[in-house]
């Protein structure tokens, strides 16, 4: 059923930037990268969950992402880099939505490749006063590291590097706890479907049925309304 959205809108997540961008100050820049694939065995991957933050400020469904949200005199500025269109890894991994989906459909001010990220994030930070981040990600901190050295080798022409540094959580997650309209709806809708699936595999189970048959029951209901959804935000 098309009749309610399930997900996140990007309309939604640009109030949720606004209502984070209330508690910044003027030289903030945060850093929220999506979550990353990861690998059950092989070239299988484990079925992939975006991180909740980066979801909550992006609406942006894919992983290997990074969003930059920079607080200016004027306003905020929102980049987000992103994995490129790729026509044959698409057919086995999925639609993208690509550097100009990223600037269309999910409202960033600016788009990039995520093969721009060394060459373009030392300019995004130059002059930061606080650089907000996910404090225990090892991996976005081995990246601003690099960043940082790159900014300090152009200090004699005038390059700022960042010094302080703010855990990402400790800046969004008390605004998290606060649900707009739009986030109930969402719950009260997710709930319904999962009472509907529930109900419907505890109906169909019967002594000696098995997990993968409860399971299949229940994705059946789940897995095509997310379908939906996708289609929605990717339609040509």
């Amino acid at each position: 059923s098309k009749e309610a959205n399930v997900h996140l809108s990007p309309e939604a997540a640009q109030r949720h930037r606004q209502r984070v961008g209330q508690a910044l100050s003027v030289g903030d820049v945060l850093l929220v990268p999506a979550a990353r694939m990861t690998a059950r065995n092989s070239d299988v991957h484990h079925r992939f969950r975006q991180d909740s933050d980066f979801y909550y400020l992006t609406a942006f469904p894919e992983p290997e992402a990074l969003a930059v949200i920079e607080c200016g005199e004027a306003g905020l500025v929102y980049s987000l880099f992103v994995q490129p269109r790729d026509p044959q890894k698409e057919v086995w991994d999925g639609y993208r939505a690509g550097v100009e989906g990223a600037v269309s459909r999910f409202g960033a001010t600016k788009a990039y490749s995520v093969a721009e990220l060394d060459a373009t994030m030392p300019d995004l930070l130059d002059g930061a006063s606080r650089v907000i981040y996910p404090l225990g990600n090892t991996a976005l901190q081995e990246q601003l590291s690099g960043w940082r050295q790159t900014l300090q080798s152009k200090a004699r022409t005038g390059a700022s590097c960042p010094s302080v540094f703010v855990d990402l959580s400790s800046v969004v997650h008390e605004i998290r706890l606060i649900k707009d309209q739009d986030e109930l709806v969402l719950m009260e809708r997710a709930a319904q479907i999962s009472v509907t699936a529930h109900l419907k595999a505890m109906t169909a189970g019967i002594p000696g049925s098995s997990e993968h048959a409860l399971e299949g029951i229940i994705e059946g209901i789940i897995v095509p309304l997310q379908q939906d959804v996708l289609e929605q935000l990717f339609v040509r």
